[in-house]
């Protein structure tokens, strides 16, 4: 297969986090399908910028399964099924893709209707005082917030939450998945998914499960979390893309 050809930089000079971007997308969404050979000289060439950086480019992605550097043929780039599906860059860049960004967030929401539940069931036995009251603090002003409209202070009330929601279960292995988490939580709102108006019954749902851990109901924390899982996919079924203002 011939050697790949990127799209020219407008800018004449990219940052490294803006190579990584722009190359991990085009591998994401298709446009180098796999088994493409990457020519680091002709990427350093269209992108205006050195080959080191290029090289640092290719090892981040190879760190995602994107690619992989083989004897005599150079960077290659792999087949989607040895992708690191956990990796948040791939997630996000699925997710930024329209054709692949219902799919993306299918298997997502499946995600957290296993783990969120059961990370809630633990927080209930698990958690402190202090992680506690800070729960009960984020879902009020989730509350406060989303009522006022100001959706981007809800959005960010929202990911705290839930990123403190899985390390107060006590699972390491839970809690590892707070950055997929929060390319989900951030992705709808990054993407124009989210109600200009949060639904009110949402907040109040993570109240009520912030108030069941903390008094360590757990079946009431995990009804409280599994609801909220599936009204959020709920949202996303019947939403179409909101403008930001």
């Amino acid at each position: 297969m011939s050697a790949a050809q990127p799209t020219p930089s407008p800018s004449g000079g990219l940052l490294q986090r803006e190579v990584i971007e722009q190359l991990g997308k085009q591998i994401v969404t298709g446009r180098w399908p796999g088994g493409t050979v990457l020519r680091m000289d002709e990427l350093a060439d269209q992108l205006d910028v050195s080959r080191s950086v290029i090289r640092e480019a290719m090892s981040a992605l190879s760190g995602n399964g994107l690619v992989q550097s083989r004897k005599h043929r150079g960077t290659v780039v792999q087949d989607p099924s040895l992708w690191n599906a956990f990796a948040p860059d791939v997630i996000a860049w699925r997710l930024d893709d329209p054709a692949q960004r219902d799919e993306q967030f299918r298997s997502l929401v499946e995600l957290r209707t296993a783990v969120e539940p059961q990370a809630a069931r633990l927080a209930a036995e698990r958690i402190d005082s202090d992680r506690a009251a800070e729960m009960i603090r984020l879902a009020a002003r989730m509350v406060e917030s989303g009522s006022m409209g100001k959706v981007d202070e809800f959005v960010e009330a929202d990911v705290v939450f839930h990123r403190l929601l899985l390390q107060s279960s006590g699972n390491p292995l839970f809690a590892s998945l707070e950055q997929i988490l929060n390319e989900i939580l951030a992705g709808k709102y990054r993407l124009g998914l989210m109600p200009i108006i949060p639904d009110p019954q949402a907040s109040h749902r993570h109240l009520e499960l912030a108030t069941a851990i903390a008094s360590g109901d757990a079946p009431t924390a995990v009804t409280a979390c599994l609801d909220i899982v599936l009204q959020s996919a709920e949202e996303l079924g019947n939403s179409s893309p909101q403008p930001r203002g």
